[in-house]
């Protein structure tokens, strides 16, 4: 009887072991796909909140360059629809790792650019501008993020937990 427990003992912590390792991954996965969406979340709401101030300083109200606003508030949607629609192709192509690495780099690159916004020449409400196209690059990286957070959680969990 001991001799058939202690020859099974070490396969039962290996497969223990094993399970652990598993769920560590699992976890791992999980949870980076959960603060990827985390701060697209954020980059996607921010700028309701600061294009109010924004407008005052640089146009002298919210309604002296209202098409320039707007248009800083639609571009990272508009990016965001081409992420979600490239990015899906590029995971299947390149594997999805690599895609959420790169669209965490463009919307990291987008957002570090969107806060560097500085007018251009000498016309103060080109800043609203230089924000669209900073927040459309942004909007790419955050769009490409949501179907590939999604399948890596997906498929890191197991059957049970889907």
């Amino acid at each position: 009887f001991w001799t058939g427990a202690l020859r099974w003992q070490p396969a039962c912590f290996a497969v223990a072991a094993r399970l652990r390792q598993r769920d560590s991954a699992m976890n791992r996965k999980l949870l980076i796909s959960a603060i990827s969406n985390l701060s697209t979340a954020y980059n996607l709401v921010i700028i309701n909140v600061s294009h109010v101030t924004i407008a005052y300083q640089y146009c002298g109200g919210a309604d002296a360059c209202s098409a320039q606003v707007e248009a800083a508030s639609t571009a990272v949607l508009v990016g965001a629809i081409l992420g979600q629609l490239t990015f899906g192709y590029i995971g299947d192509c390149v594997g999805r790792s690599a895609a959420l690495r790169l669209t965490m780099a463009l919307s990291l690159f987008g957002a570090t650019i969107s806060a560097a916004a500085v007018p251009l020449g000498g016309d103060s409400s080109s800043v609203l501008t230089f924000l669209a196209l900073s927040r459309f690059v942004l909007g790419v990286g955050v769009g490409g993020v949501y179907p590939l957070s999604a399948t890596i959680a997906t498929e890191s969990s197991s059957n049970a937990e889907r």
